[in-house]
């Protein structure tokens, strides 16, 4: 029977924890204590299975679980959760670990939260040598065969194109270097996700998205866009879907592209909207967890 070991003062000094509903906390408890949760905190279950196991109410249970999301005390897309603090309060820090980690982490590629998993721990000390040696390319969901919708990459017609990505040499690379450090830059201010760090493969896979989008003739505004267009994206901002590299999908930029031109068309000074209260709430996580991270 496996054992799981809380720090008590999760209820005297965490104040997020502390300011959650009943619900939320009971949920949030079970995330990282029922049987399926495995090291890295990143699993497939149904959201009918978390109600029933913790036997909150239906309608409490979404006010809890939304809590949660806005939280990010966890991420939810696809039959996928991720309790995402959940490697960095693991009591021991040791290369077992860090092998079962890797492993829970391809159990469930290719998908967006494994995406998201890597961009977040890879460059961590500990982990370093068990996450680098997974591909980014392989928890990165793909069109089957290359192909995707026509109307999703820059082409008329009907039927189905063939997206292929152009060369990205690291030389070739350097040309867009100055623009997609400002990018970032610009990424981080929007979404309050921090970039991976310099010399890092997951800023190198970055960086090659980055260069195939700027090769297909979108300028650095049109890509700045994007990250607001996913921003913008109730579905993608309340399930943390809008990572560098969710952003740089060839098959979504064109979308998200106008999704954000849309949203900067908007009325300047205008009421603050429920989609303008959900981007303030999670700017404040994210600030919250750079403060966290640094301390």
């Amino acid at each position: 029977m496996q054992r799981e070991d809380v720090q008590t003062s999760i209820w005297t000094a965490d104040d997020d924890f502390i300011d959650l509903c009943h619900e939320a906390k009971l949920l949030y408890i079970w995330t990282f204590t029922n049987p399926r949760c495995n090291m890295a905190g990143l699993y497939r279950v149904a959201k009918r299975v978390m109600q029933r196991e913790t036997t909150i109410p239906p309608k409490r249970f979404e006010i809890a679980f939304e809590q949660l999301v806005k939280g990010r005390f966890l991420l939810y897309e696809d039959g996928v959760l991720w309790v995402r603090t959940r490697v960095k309060h693991l009591w021991s820090k040791h290369q077992n670990y860090a092998k079962q980690i890797a492993k829970n982490v391809l159990e469930v590629a290719p998908h967006p939260l494994a995406e998201q998993f890597l961009a977040e721990y890879r460059d961590r000390g500990w982990l370093r040598k068990e996450l680098s040696s997974i591909s980014v390319e392989s928890v990165m969901l793909e069109p089957k065969s290359g192909h995707c919708p026509i109307d999703t990459v820059h082409d008329y017609g009907s039927g189905y194109g063939v997206v292929e990505e152009p060369p990205t040499s690291t030389e070739n690379s350097q040309d867009y270097s100055r623009e997609f450090d400002a990018w970032l830059a610009d990424h981080e201010q929007v979404t309050g996700m921090r970039p991976p760090g310099e010399r890092t493969k997951a800023r190198a896979a970055i960086l090659e998205s980055f260069t195939a989008r700027r090769r297909e003739d979108y300028s650095l505004a049109d890509l700045k866009l994007a990250t607001r267009g996913a921003f913008a994206d109730e579905h993608r901002r309340t399930n943390g879907y809008f990572g560098c590299l969710s952003v740089l999908r060839p098959q979504k930029v064109h979308d998200l592209v106008e999704q954000g031109r849309r949203a900067a068309a908007g009325p300047l000074g205008a009421a603050p909207t429920a989609a303008d209260r959900g981007v303030t709430d999670m700017l404040e996580a994210g600030r919250r967890l750079r403060e966290e991270d640094a301390a």
